[in-house]
């Protein structure tokens, strides 16, 4: 009886204690596994604000570069009208490389955001490059960061390349060699290949090249906003699991103690019908039994 007394004992305490998830290995596992389930959406969220935010600063790049695009364009229009100097023509273009040069090799939290992941050396170098030739295609020199986009995971069902934008763009390509073919030439004397080029990069550049980068940025950034959206929701989901698995493990803690309760009740029972016990001393006993 004392051994009944004692299992009685123990499984109302299991049953009253704010703990009553950790008695039973089943609900010990759940309730871990949501935990640590919790723990990894709070982080995946708190990963996928600081790349938002990085891309943010992406998309504050393209616009920049696209409005010196513009104005690229609206000199290369005037030229052959405005009886500009090659000196002064030439200035005015260096003026637009070096603003160029200087927005994509700003940085985001300590790092290069148009380098294709997470550096913390210029990738863009536009001064130091020999003078360019038209005809030869693209030229991609003065970048020296990575090409290829990088994929990462946003939650369990999505991933997305989180660097849809490089320095490697067409958009800034272009309007980099747009600029350094218009170096080249004398603003009197536009009937060349290079002013020909450049006026298509310019235009290129400006009428889908941007755009396509501004779409590609948009994509991502929306989905990264859903992700932080989405994750309050999921580490509900997980709380409630953990409240569930509790609530199982309660049950399951008073099941067995009206079954021990029964189990008593049989054997004071059997105890008083074969005389082994009188009344007096069965109510003396239920007095110390915990009563549910």
């Amino acid at each position: 009886m004392e051994g009944l007394d004692k299992e009685i004992s123990d499984n109302q305490e299991r049953v009253l204690s704010e703990n009553y998830g950790t008695f039973l290995d089943c609900d010990v596992e759940a309730r871990i596994s949501g935990e640590m389930k919790i723990t990894e959406i709070k982080s995946q969220e708190r990963e996928n604000t600081r790349q938002l935010e990085r891309q943010k600063k992406i998309s504050s790049q393209v616009s920049d570069v696209q409005n010196i695009a513009s104005k690229l364009r609206r000199l290369v229009m005037s030229v052959g009208n405005s009886g500009m100097t090659r000196e002064a023509f030439s200035t005015q273009v260096k003026g637009y490389l070096d603003q160029i040069e200087g927005i994509m090799n700003s940085e985001h939290d300590g790092s290069q955001t148009l380098a294709g992941r997470e550096i913390k050396e210029k990738t863009v170098n536009i001064k130091d490059l020999p003078e360019i030739e038209a005809g030869k295609g693209i030229d991609y020199s003065y970048y020296v960061g990575e090409a290829g986009d990088q994929s990462i995971k946003i939650n369990d069902d999505a991933a997305i390349n989180l660097y849809p934008i490089t320095g490697r763009h067409d958009a800034f390509a272009k309007t980099i060699q747009s600029a350094r073919l218009l170096l080249t030439i004398d603003p009197k004397n536009i009937e060349c290949l290079e002013f020909t080029e450049a006026q298509k990069l310019g235009r290129e550049a400006l009428d889908h090249d941007f755009p396509d980068a501004i779409y590609k940025i948009g994509i991502e950034k929306e989905k990264l906003n859903d992700a932080i959206k989405k994750a309050p929701e999921l580490a509900i989901i997980e709380a409630d699991r953990i409240i569930k698995a509790n609530k199982i493990s309660q049950m399951e803690a008073i099941n067995n103690a009206k079954t021990l309760e029964h189990s008593r009740d049989i054997t004071l029972s059997t105890l008083s019908k074969h005389s082994i016990l009188d009344n007096r001393n069965i109510e003396t006993i239920m007095r110390g039994f915990p009563q549910s």
